[in-house]
């Protein structure tokens, strides 16, 4: 839910700054701003959702060879 929130959150800060009119600068520079931290906190949820997904796998090895050796 968390990877999807932050996905929804950088697509939102995109359009906004795609959206933003061009004799504005003031809300260029907001937009601009708000598109840099959406990207910076999808980049850290990617990287943690990456993670979490490689332990699951981890751990499932773990279980797979476990009851392999113990049938054995």
């Amino acid at each position: 839910k968390q990877f999807d929130r932050i996905s929804e959150d950088l697509e939102t800060a995109l359009n906004r700054n795609a959206q933003a009119p061009p004799r504005k600068q003031h809300e260029i520079e907001e937009a601009t701003g708000g598109l840099l931290t959406a990207r910076k906190a999808f980049r850290h949820g990617s990287l943690d959702y990456v993670l979490q997904i490689n332990v699951i796998q981890a751990k499932q090895k773990n279980e797979i060879l476990q009851f392999v050796s113990n049938s054995t």
